[in-house]
């Protein structure tokens, strides 16, 4: 959770996207606990990857 802290409080960034294999439960899991949802597959160096994402708080607009 500190790198969505850093993410969005010292960067100021809106949104962060992580990826994983669609195979990497343990991956998957720790995302969502981080509070990033499944948004979709991605296509990575030929391989289909699973594509998590968070918004800035909780899909509300960026603070300033």
């Amino acid at each position: 959770e500190a790198c969505l802290r850093f993410g969005f409080d010292v960067l100021r960034l809106s949104t962060l996207v992580a990826v994983t294999s669609p195979d990497n439960l343990a991956s998957q899991h720790g995302l969502r606990k981080c509070g990033l949802v499944f948004d979709r597959v991605v296509t990575m160096e030929g391989a289909p990857q699973w594509l998590f994402r968070t918004r800035w708080p909780a899909a509300s607009p960026r603070r300033d």
